[in-house]
């Protein structure tokens, strides 16, 4: 299990306990808790695909072996 899927488990897992704690008396309180929880995962999500797609760019390749060459 890798790590961008472990991020989209657990930011599912938010949002099912939002699912669940509608109607609770302490909602508000419970989801003000929630919210900073859910955009951290979004936020991780967003920047591991992006570091996944630059990796995995042709480009990333030549750029290393430039760097080796000059180096």
């Amino acid at each position: 299990m890798n790590q961008q899927f472990k991020l989209i488990l657990a930011l599912q897992q938010v949002e099912n306990i939002t699912n669940l704690i509608i109607d609770n008396p302490w909602e508000n309180y419970l989801v003000s808790h929630l919210i900073p929880l859910k955009y951290e995962l979004e936020r991780q999500i967003t920047n591991n695909s992006i570091c996944n797609a630059a990796a995995q760019s042709p480009n990333a390749e030549n750029k290393n072996a430039t760097k080796k060459e000059v180096g």
